[in-house]
C-alpha cells in the first residue's frame, strides 16, 4: 500500500512581502498626510479664516475664526477679519433681498444686524491699533454704504494717511464725492488713481461716468470710455453697455472720434460674471 503524501504549502515569498509592506506603508504616508493637511485646513487660525472669507464660505470662517485664542498681539487683526466677514454677510442678505431694503432707512442705508456687528468689531479693530489700515478702510466702506458720508470721509482720509497711494480709497472717496455733489474732487481722486496706476479700468471707467452723466462733457467722456474698452475688461458686464454708448457718441459727436476707438471692436465678447466683495 503506498503511503499518502502531504503536499508542500510554500509561503509568501520575501520580496512579495516587501512589496506588500511597502504598499501599505505608503498608504499610510499618504493617509498621514492627508489627514494632516484636512485638519491644517480647518485648524483655528486668521489664515484659514481668511481663507475662507475670500472663498466666500462666510459661516465656515466665523466658525473658524471664533476658535482663535485671542492675543495682545493679534487683536487688532481679529477684529478687522470679523469685522470683514460680518460686512460681507450684510452685503450678502442685501443681495438675497434684492437690495430692497437698501436705503429704506434714510438715517442708515444699510441697516440690518450684520452691518451692526462689522461696525461693533471693526471699531474694536480700530480702538487696539489706530494705525490698522485696513480696518480704517473697510469701517470708511462700511459707513459709505450707510449714508455717512461726513464718517466715511474722515475714515478715508485716515486710511490715505497711513497708505497715501492706497487705490481703492481714491477710488471709494471719488464714488463719496459723486453721491455729495463734489464733482471736482471726484474727478481730482480719479485721476490722482491714473497718475498711480494708468491701466486700472475702474479709473477709467468711473471718469467716463463722470463726465458723460454728471459733469456732460462729451469729449472727455470718449477719452475715457475710450481707454477703458482699450483696456479690454475683462469679467466686468459694464463693458457692453459702455461700449454702445460709445458708438452712439461716436455717431453724434463724430469730431472727438479718436484714432484707436475701434481697438476694442475685435474683443473677445465671452466673460464670466464678477463678484461684488472679495476682501
Amino acid at each position: 500500500m503506498s503511503k499518502s503524501t502531504i503536499p508542500s504549502q510554500k509561503g509568501i515569498s520575501s520580496p512579495a512581502i516587501i512589496l506588500i509592506g511597502l504598499i501599505c506603508a505608503l498608504f499610510s504616508i499618504v493617509a498621514f498626510f492627508s489627514i494632516k493637511f484636512i485638519l491644517g485646513r480647518w485648524s483655528p487660525s486668521l489664515a484659514n479664516s481668511e481663507r475662507l472669507f475670500k472663498e466666500m464660505k462666510y459661516d465656515e470662517a466665523l466658525a473658524v475664526i471664533s476658535k482663535i485664542e485671542p492675543k495682545s498681539n493679534n487683536m487688532s487683526e481679529l477684529y478687522t477679519l470679523y469685522g470683514k466677514i460680518w460686512l460681507a454677510r450684510a452685503w450678502e442678505r442685501q443681495e438675497k433681498e434684492n437690495w430692497k431694503n437698501y436705503g429704506a432707512n434714510v438715517d442708515d442705508w444699510l441697516s440690518c444686524p450684520e452691518a451692526d456687528k462689522a461696525e461693533h468689531y471693526l471699531k474694536k479693530a480700530v480702538q487696539a491699533d489706530p494705525d490698522n489700515r485696513e480696518a480704517r478702510y473697510y469701517t470708511a466702506r462700511l459707513y459709505l454704504e450707510k449714508g455717512w458720508f461726513s464718517r466715511a470721509e474722515s475714515e478715508y482720509f485716515e486710511v490715505l494717511r497711513l497708505e497715501n497711494e492706497y487705490i481703492p480709497a481714491h477710488i471709494d472717496l471719488s464714488a463719496l464725492y459723486v453721491k455729495t455733489g463734489n464733482y471736482d474732487l471726484a474727478e481730482k481722486e480719479l485721476k490722482t488713481v491714473f497718475s498711480l496706476d494708468p491701466d486700472n479700468p475702474v479709473a477709467a471707467k468711473n471718469l467716463y461716468v463722470l463726465y458723460r452723466f454728471y459733469k456732460e462733457i462729451p469729449e472727455s467722456a470718449m477719452v475715457w470710455s475710450n481707454r477703458y474698452l482699450n483696456l479690454d475688461p475683462k469679467g466686468d458686464l459694464d463693458k457692453y453697455f459702455i461700449r454702445e454708448n460709445h458708438k452712439q457718441m461716436i455717431e453724434r459727436y463724430p469730431e472727438f472720434n479718436l484714432p484707436d476707438s475701434q481697438k476694442w471692436e475685435k474683443q473677445d465678447r465671452r466673460f464670466k460674471p464678477t463678484k461684488r466683495f472679495g476682501g
